[in-house]
């Protein structure tokens, strides 16, 4: 996986185990945007994930062919 891809899965694994009390409505108003972040990055997240794992197996069936 390249770096990006690992960057962006740590970036989400981290959101997704925080777990702080909300106390304010500024905390509040940060833990919504940061739930809205993930919803936004997971989809995109696995998309990439599943496009570099199909590039992968076109590199194996390519060298393959060649060899």
């Amino acid at each position: 996986m390249s770096d990006s891809l690992n960057t962006l899965e740590n970036i989400i694994i981290e959101r997704k185990s925080r777990n702080s009390p909300s106390w304010s409505e500024l905390q509040r108003t940060i833990r919504r945007n940061e739930r809205e972040t993930l919803e936004f990055l997971v989809p995109i997240f696995d998309i990439l994930n599943d496009i570099m794992r199909r590039l992968e197996i076109l590199e194996k069936i390519n060298l393959g062919k060649m060899a």
